[in-house]
């Protein structure tokens, strides 16, 4: 060792950096733990965001579904809605009342108001001078026309889904809105229907004169009966017995049903739905087989598949079919088991179109094939 680096003051000087040295080895350790204590708190919030991401992740998840829900919930209520107000004012039934024997139900307001103000038909002979004038004259529904015979009757089910409504959404009462003038203790109809509520006979019509319309009508019924109040079994018609004949495609034949449009006002039909119905189809064949008319194709319905079946231009449902569904569970069977006379084509897709054929030598031509309305109410006149 140098002379220089030798003695006391070499030996204080060593000690001194020793210390320095130890000192930063200490404090060098304090800071690999501080980082490794901070390395481990890392790690840990990292698991904590992993956890709330995946947390989050399920919420909106839920939150999709709820929403989902939700809107669901409020088509349904506004369908039930939509379906709950009267045809007149467009207001909630909150005091429905369903008139007989047609069954169309309207708010008591409204039909108050019709049965007072509503016009006279034309063989009304009363005087409205009379005391009793509305007590005594023809009552009318004001959808459809027919003859009310009976106190219009409420409709306890409808009003408490209306009050279900109104308590979902948050409305005011009926009261509140201006539909519900009477109370419900004061009886509507004082002064519009016989108190014991008896059957109403028809205005100015005398007893003789009821009598002749009855027979009138028993005579039409029978004479139409083969045709519309006829009950039978799809398959064991006569148009249906055993042909051993070729078949042909339908051709455009007139309408073999009479409508009258003003049944249907409420109803929302355009002229393809009004077509069906002068066809035989039904207004349940319309919305669950969504069946059409096209002039030069005849009715068109589809199966679940969405298959196109033709069915000609006029088809015949048994009386006690109401809604058409027999027939088209008769129209599919019959597709397998009388294939002979269906004309089915597939397409790429797996899917096809049938046509039901006719017996060949029962085709007929008519002249005009350019009208849909071959018969109108009026021609029954």
């Amino acid at each position: 060792m140098h002379a220089e680096y030798s003695g006391p003051l070499a030996a204080a000087e060593l000690a001194k950096i020793k210390r320095e040295l130890d000192a930063w080895k200490k404090l060098a350790y304090e800071h690999k733990k501080t980082i490794k204590k901070q390395n481990k708190v890392i790690e840990e919030l990292k698991q904590q965001d992993n956890t709330s991401r995946q947390k989050l992740k399920e919420s909106e998840s839920q939150l999709s579904k709820l929403q989902s829900k939700t809107k669901k919930s409020d088509e349904a209520i506004t369908t039930i809605e939509s379906n709950s107000q009267c045809q007149i004012c467009m207001e909630l039934l909150y005091r429905p009342y369903a008139l007989s024997p047609c069954g169309h139900i309207l708010c008591v307001t409204c039909l108050q108001e019709w049965f007072r103000k509503a016009p006279a038909v034309d063989d009304e002979m009363y005087d409205d001078s009379d005391p009793d004038y509305l007590l005594r004259r023809r009552k009318t529904c004001p959808c459809c026309r027919t003859n009310v015979r009976h106190r219009p009757i409420p409709v306890f089910m409808i009003k408490a889904i209306v009050a279900g409504i109104a308590k979902v959404k948050g409305s005011q009462n009926g009261a509140l809105l201006g539909r519900d003038p009477a109370s419900n203790d004061s009886d509507p109809w004082e002064g519009l229907f016989p108190d014991d509520d008896e059957e109403i006979d028809d205005f100015g019509a005398t007893d003789e004169e009821d009598e002749d319309d009855e027979d009138d009508i028993d005579e039409e019924d029978e004479e139409d009966s083969s045709w519309y109040d006829e009950v039978f079994s799809y398959g064991t018609g006569s148009e249906d017995e055993t042909y051993r004949g070729a078949y042909a495609y339908p051709q455009w034949e007139p309408p073999g049903v009479v409508i009258d449009e003003d049944d249907y006002l409420f109803d929302q039909l355009d002229e393809s739905d009004l077509n069906c119905l002068r066809r035989g189809a039904t207004l349940a064949m319309i919305h669950e087989y969504d069946v059409e008319y096209k002039h030069n194709e005849g009715l068109i319905a589809r199966d679940e598949a969405y298959n196109r079946i033709y069915l000609g231009w006029n088809i015949r449902l048994s009386a006690d079919d109401e809604n058409g569904e027999l027939y088209m569970q008769y129209i599919a069977d019959d597709m397998i088991a009388r294939a002979e006379r269906w004309s089915i084509i597939e397409d790429d897709d797996g899917g096809f179109e049938a046509h039901l054929l006719v017996p060949e030598d029962g085709v007929l031509e008519y002249q005009d094939t350019d009208s849909d309305n071959y018969m109108e109410v009026d021609d029954l006149d």
